[in-house]
């Protein structure tokens, strides 16, 4: 079951995160998609630890 569903929005969200944020394309949808289902934190080991996106806090979980 899908909680947030591909659309022409959320890759066109993903590709301006992309060109703002300089991220890689699958980064940018993931942020995307995390965004746009109302996330507060976005734990990930390859983005930046402590960014904020639009709202949505970048942490790296082994990063304690």
């Amino acid at each position: 079951l899908w909680k947030i569903n591909p659309s022409p929005n959320l890759y066109q969200r993903g590709l301006d995160l992309q060109s703002r944020y300089q991220l890689s394309f699958y980064d940018s949808l993931i942020v995307a998609a995390a965004l746009e289902g109302g996330c507060k934190s976005l734990y990930s080991e390859d983005l930046q630890h402590g960014q904020r996106i639009e709202g949505l806090a970048i942490k790296n979980p082994f990063i304690g």
